[in-house]
């Protein structure tokens, strides 16, 4: 028997927090994550809904090696922001939505359209990962 057993794993693991009050439409880098970790789930809470109006929202990554992708944790028909409560990226089908591992540093992103919103409302940005040494 050829002997493959590998011994990296981690105890390395974190849960991050992002909070944008009222963002104007564009794109956020949120939070850096450190090379060689994988991320697990990602969540966006809504803390204040829009008052008025929609505004699609968007996470997804840049940098770490891989092809940037805005919506590659949660799409724009997930991420509206006319409720409050939370949304899982496992509950969108997106390429990362189950997880994605950054061989390099990279950043969380949050895309905001704000279209026919007066108010955008408010939103926290949540990050478990593990970096794997």
């Amino acid at each position: 028997m050829i002997n493959r057993i590998t011994n990296r794993q981690s105890d390395l693991q974190w849960t991050a927090k992002a909070v944008l009050i009222a963002p104007a439409d564009g794109d956020y880098a949120v939070i850096r994550i450190p090379a060689k970790s994988l991320v697990k789930k990602v969540w966006l809470n809504i803390t204040k809904a829009a008052a008025t109006g929609t505004s699609a929202i968007t996470v997804g990554h840049a940098g770490g090696g891989v092809t940037d992708d805005p919506d590659a944790f949660i799409d724009a028909t997930l991420g509206v922001n006319t409720a409050e409560g939370m949304i899982a990226s496992s509950q969108d089908s997106q390429p990362a939505s189950e997880g994605i591992y950054f061989e390099k540093s990279a950043l969380i992103t949050v895309s905001v359209a704000v279209g026919t919103s007066a108010s955008q409302g408010d939103l926290e940005l949540y990050v478990d990962y593990v970096q794997i040494t």
